[in-house]
């Protein structure tokens, strides 16, 4: 199982487009978002305001899904559900889901782009 479902991304593209330089081309895009997010997420988390964990959480859910990474959107969408119920033991267990996928999806991006000759900045 891949981190990211290239069949995704291709019918957000249309059924001849370019899905790997696409990807090549918006990883370094997305990642770079996504660890900002992911930063933000935290220092909400930690000041318990549930409701930017919840909005946060919502951006990077449909950001994730537009790539592909089902998993990241669906803890994403876990972690919406555990800001809107306030409860910070699921906000801290959600977002320890959230990381791990993200780390998924970094690394897949990653090995993505060293086979393309590519490399993070």
């Amino acid at each position: 199982m891949t981190a990211i479902d290239r069949n995704i991304l291709r019918e957000q593209l249309g059924e001849h487009a370019d899905v790997e330089g696409t990807l090549r081309d918006l990883a370094p895009i997305f990642l770079a978002h996504t660890q900002a997010c992911l930063v933000r997420l935290r220092d909400a988390a930690e000041r318990f305001d549930h409701r930017a964990v919840g909005r946060l959480a919502h951006t990077l859910k449909g950001s994730a899904a537009t790539l592909g990474a089902t998993d990241l959107s669906l803890c994403c969408a876990a972690l919406c559900k555990a800001a809107q119920s306030q409860n910070a033991h699921d906000v801290t267990r959600s977002m320890e889901r959230v990381t791990s996928s993200f780390t998924s999806v970094s690394s897949e991006l990653a090995d993505h782009l060293a086979s393309a000759g590519h490399s993070l900045p």
